[in-house]
């Protein structure tokens, strides 16, 4: 069995962006708005729903990240209070054209999500060299969800 040296990092859960207003009413009265559609049609649980999703959007959009620990180890990935075993894992990417970097953890299955972690400009080669023994390298493009998420500032 081989080993993988243990390395550790701090980051932020994501890169912050503050809103201005104008995001908050332009979130606001798209909700508004596309709830208001979905009642004109008869669909008024749905328009519920929209209203509810607009405001936790804002919520979440408003909460600072929090700072977590990274942790790689032999037996696999710990991210904040979430373990990632090696053998529940396809592959890694380092998206290094982000500032900051981000770490890419795609899980074995069909329908999953990634798991996307900010790293620290200084720690890209040691995090390789630590998954590398453990996980194939595979350039990850991103998806459409992703993107959009990145555009809205999620990312």
């Amino acid at each position: 069995m081989r080993t993988t040296p243990h390395f550790s990092w701090t980051t932020l859960e994501y890169n912050h962006r503050p809103k201005t207003n104008d995001w908050y009413w332009a979130v606001g009265v798209t909700s508004i708005a596309a709830a208001i559609a979905s009642l004109l049609i008869g669909n008024g649980l749905f328009g519920f729903f929209l209203i509810v999703a607009g405001m936790t959007v804002m919520i979440l959009a408003s909460k600072a990240p929090k700072e977590i620990t990274c942790d790689v180890s032999p037996r696999g990935i710990n991210i904040s209070k979430k373990f990632f075993a090696w053998s529940s894992l396809d592959s890694f990417w380092i998206h290094e054209n982000f500032t900051p970097p981000r770490l890419v953890l795609v899980p074995k299955g069909k329908i999953v999500f990634h798991t996307i972690v900010p790293i620290g400009e200084s720690h890209c080669d040691e995090i390789r060299k630590a998954i590398a023994p453990h996980l194939k390298e595979h350039e990850h493009q991103y998806s459409l969800s992703e993107a959009i998420a990145e555009y809205l500032g999620f990312l």
